[in-house]
């Protein structure tokens, strides 16, 4: 039985996170792609040992609404994540300076064994560029974040990477996640979590893409 790990990919809207996501699961980029109302997921089998890993695992992988008006409906998604990808967009760094409240969220509302990592996204659009990869190494060191990998949804640059990264710090963190799978986070706040369940909809998926 090939084993399930949830990663969660949060951030500002028009980011790209739901263009990453369709690139790694389905190979395919959509530009007029509609923002995620809610969340909804996708899955891919990656065999780790082609990467120097063991085995095979599955990962479920939750694109979430980067508006700010979903925020506490996004956080309920952030439960049981064994990773999570906070992405920001090159172009905006108005979408790097928000990174820092996603990775804030995402340490106080998701396990302790979450592992982390950045996406640099479109990062081909390099006439447009607001945020250089020194900056981006520079905000990764800051904040203690293991992974930074440049990306492009678009030309498929950094996509197969980003998730081969971040499922071999699954893998070795793998015991880790399992005992810790299924627990609540002492530091959860009860009231963000009764609002999120307030505002939940019933149909979480959404996303139109």
């Amino acid at each position: 039985m090939i084993e399930s790990f949830k990663v969660v990919l949060v951030g500002d809207s028009n980011v790209g996170k739901t263009s990453i996501i369709q690139r790694y699961t389905k190979d395919s980029f959509d530009s007029g792609i509609e923002p995620t109302v809610g969340a909804h997921f996708m899955t891919r089998i990656i065999d780790l040992e082609e990467h120097g890993g063991s085995g095979r695992m599955k990962l479920q992988i939750w694109d979430t609404a980067g508006q700010e008006k979903y925020k506490s409906v996004t956080q309920i998604y952030y439960r049981d994540a064994a990773a999570a990808i906070c992405v920001y967009d090159v172009t905006s760094q108005l979408s790097l300076d928000a990174a820092e409240r996603w990775l804030d969220d995402l340490r106080r509302f998701s396990p302790p064994h979450t592992i982390i990592a950045l996406a640099a996204n479109k990062c081909d659009l390099f006439s447009q560029q607001e945020v250089s990869l020194e900056m981006g190494q520079d905000f990764k060191d800051k904040h203690e974040v293991p992974i930074l990998q440049q990306t492009s949804a678009k030309e498929n640059t950094g996509i197969e990477e980003l998730f081969v990264r971040v499922a071999r710090e699954i893998d070795r963190n793998r015991e880790i996640i399992k005992q810790g799978s299924g627990t609540t986070v002492a530091k959860r706040s009860q009231a963000s979590l009764a609002s999120a369940e307030q505002f939940k909809k019933p149909d979480r998926t959404g996303c139109k893409c």
